[in-house]
């Protein structure tokens, strides 16, 4: 979401080999550039966030990791591969970013111009 418009609300189901951090990031920029042009505003990267979690593990157990470039992308691919070696079954990653709004060019929506929106992906893998 960016603001209280949502971009994209979507879960995708892809092997470990088929996924590209680069390739989602990119994506997410587009569409939440698309969105941010027709509701005349811009925005800004605030964070991203993979959660790593399993069917066989405690939701306090699962792992978090901060998304900040594509070395964040391998350690999410490393973190999937050693849960898939320990053989964990279902093993689903939360990739959630954060954008903010950081301008309003409509006057009339000067007062949404501080809420902030995220754009949030489901890969389940194995």
């Amino acid at each position: 979401m960016l603001g209280s418009i949502a971009i994209v609300e979507d879960s995708d189901f892809v092997r470990l080999e088929e996924f590209s951090f680069q390739q989602f990031e990119t994506s997410a920029i587009r569409k939440v550039t698309k969105a941010s042009e027709k509701g005349k505003t811009t925005f800004e990267w605030l964070s991203g966030k993979a959660v790593i979690s399993s069917k066989s593990v405690r939701i306090a157990d699962s792992l978090s990791i901060e998304v900040e470039d594509e070395n964040s992308g391998r350690k999410v691919k490393k973190g999937v591969e050693r849960w898939m070696l320990q053989s964990k079954k279902e093993i689903i990653v939360k990739l959630t970013i954060l954008y903010k709004k950081t301008g309003v060019m409509n006057a009339e929506s000067s007062d949404d111009e501080a809420l902030s929106g995220k754009k949030v992906q489901l890969l389940q893998c194995c």
